[in-house]
């Protein structure tokens, strides 16, 4: 399946869902491999900001948001970007 063919739809609000910051991270790693980094980078954001003061069982979350936009802010765009 190519990358075009693939969504990632949210049928509810953001805002209705108590484990929101969860779905987001998966829909950055989505993106991210789709080479979406426009939708990648701000998923990620969202968790951090979401989760600025996480509580400890929250930071491996976090982390793993952190370091998504860090690999987006130094690779270089790829073809077709």
């Amino acid at each position: 399946m190519s990358a075009s063919a693939v969504s990632v739809t949210f049928h509810e609000p953001l805002s209705s869902m108590t484990d929101a910051p969860l779905r987001v991270l998966e829909r950055g790693r989505v993106a991210e491999r789709l080479n979406d980094r426009a939708t990648a980078a701000r998923s990620y954001q969202y968790v951090l900001d979401a989760w600025r003061h996480a509580d400890p069982e929250l930071r491996p979350y976090v982390d793993e948001a952190r370091a998504g936009l860090a690999r987006l802010s130094r690779e270089p765009a790829r073809a077709g970007e």
